[in-house]
């Protein structure tokens, strides 16, 4: 069944307005910028006409140009998200060592919430910033998507271990030597930074 085009305008044999069938007489008309059609004041809903540096639009440009608007709202916006993505997808190198797992877990974790990274996206970001031994202990497994969450127990079970986290963390605290002896500053701010980094974890 066909259907009837919904038409904006009128065909007025009396006069120049486009949304009635009325002459023109005394009324005041104005033209839209964009079809340059007359529609009398009042039928623009109008109590004064815009002035010359005013743009006015009738109603049916007036419905194309939102349309256009929003069009290019959303296409914005889609841009913008995967401009986002593009940036988030992007994570710290990690090579196996336990006190660099915190972090680079936390970028992962929250970089996948925000973007939304499918089991395939995550993997191949696994694959570009995993290097050295942590790339080589899970490399039977990178093989496909849906094994992300059994590889990141894996190494998470080799390296990530708050136990083995806190030891290398703490050996790097007795590292603090300056000729052969402990000094008291460094030492100090190590053990804080230590502190610090146990309770984040």
């Amino acid at each position: 069944m066909a259907t009837k085009k919904l038409s904006y305008f009128v065909e007025n044999e009396n006069g120049a307005c486009r949304l009635c069938t009325e002459p023109d007489g005394e009324e005041i008309l104005v033209q839209c910028d964009e079809c340059d059609r007359w529609i009398h004041l009042a039928c623009a809903k109008l109590t004064v006409a815009p002035s010359a540096k005013e743009e006015w639009l009738c109603i049916k440009c007036k419905a194309i140009n939102d349309q256009i608007q929003e069009k290019e709202k959303t296409v914005n916006l889609e841009a913008t998200r995967q401009s986002k993505k593009i940036a988030l997808a992007n994570l710290p190198y990690f090579v196996g060592k336990p006190k660099d797992w915190p972090r680079f877990m936390k970028a992962f974790e929250e970089s996948t919430k925000e973007a939304g990274f499918s089991q395939l996206e995550n993997l191949n970001r696994l694959q570009r910033f995993w290097k050295g031994e942590a790339e080589r202990s899970v490399r039977a497994l990178l093989l496909d998507p849906m094994n992300v969450p059994a590889i990141l127990t894996r190494l998470e079970e080799q390296v990530g271990r708050p136990d083995l986290v806190y030891q290398e963390m703490l050996k790097e605290v007795l590292k603090i030597k300056i000729d052969g002896q402990f000094k008291i500053p460094e030492l100090s701010d190590a053990l804080n930074n230590l502190v610090t980094n146990v309770k984040a974890n």
